[in-house]
């Protein structure tokens, strides 16, 4: 089980995350939370321990990968939107985050999409094997 602590441990700085080459990747899950927002404390661990469910069942979620990703892989990146790093302001202006938690599934071609708000357990399961099919197309 993952507490709000862990969370905050596992997000990234922007240019830890920029070190890691995406570009072969074919989908990208980013969430952006904050501290103290009852609502990220609640998602983002339910979030992370789902991830790590389906990678224990084979699927391919990376969470903050901190390594080159092989091309199928699916990294789930978490960010911290009152972050004074610049990158991760950059990254939150680049996809429109007004509301914490948000989370994008972002897609190489067409089929991003943001959700902004907790979503329910159905929710994390349904966006996270949909970024999974995504990684797979060609």
């Amino acid at each position: 089980r993952y507490r709000s602590a862990d969370y905050r441990a596992q997000q990234n700085s922007a240019s830890e995350v920029m070190a890691i080459p995406l570009d072969h990747q074919n989908v990208v899950v980013i969430v952006f939370g904050m501290a103290d927002c009852p609502a990220c404390e609640h998602y983002i661990p339910r979030l992370v321990a789902e991830a790590e469910a389906l990678k224990q069942h084979g699927y391919p979620l990376i969470v903050n990968p901190e390594q080159v990703l092989p091309r199928n892989a699916v990294p789930v990146m978490i960010y911290d939107a009152a972050s004074p790093d610049s990158s991760v302001q950059q990254l939150a202006d680049r996809f429109a985050i007004h509301a914490t938690p948000s989370t994008i599934v972002a897609m190489r071609g067409p089929g991003s999409f943001r959700c902004e708000g907790a979503l329910a357990n159905n929710q994390i399961t349904w966006l996270l094997l949909m970024a999974c099919d995504a990684a797979n197309r060609p």
